[in-house]
């Protein structure tokens, strides 16, 4: 039963958080690779991202399970805001609206599986 807590706790709290570091970082060094993603979006040109898809097996080979978990959380939940957001009758659109906030003003909105992060940082926008 502890593990079952510690897993939900790093799911829903310490990823999430975890998260918007993570991209808050990216912008702020100005990172190439995450950079193409925002002009993508501006091309109508989004792809599948590769960085988070290469991670999965390494994680899995090293046993770390809460890692993976937050990873997939990340890409599944950021890949259909960008591809299929009206899926499950429309139970990604919050998140979808969110993150196109982030694209059309990219100081706000960091996290991407969560909203709630961006409130704790006074970085949401509506």
């Amino acid at each position: 039963m502890r593990v079952f807590f510690d897993y939900c706790v790093s799911l829903f709290i310490y990823g999430p958080i975890f998260e918007w570091f993570i991209h808050f970082a990216l912008h702020k060094i100005n990172n190439a690779y995450h950079k193409s993603h925002h002009i993508n979006y501006y091309k109508d040109n989004i792809a599948i991202e590769t960085i988070p898809a290469m991670v999965i097996p390494i994680l899995i080979y090293f046993n770390c399970y809460a890692l993976l978990l937050l990873n997939l959380r990340y890409y599944i939940v950021h890949t259909i805001i960008h591809k299929k957001p009206d899926i499950f009758n429309g139970l990604f659109m919050c998140y979808a609206n969110h993150h196109n906030t982030h694209h059309k003003n990219p100081t706000y909105n960091f996290g991407v599986s969560s909203i709630w992060v961006d409130k704790l940082f006074n970085t949401y926008k509506r």
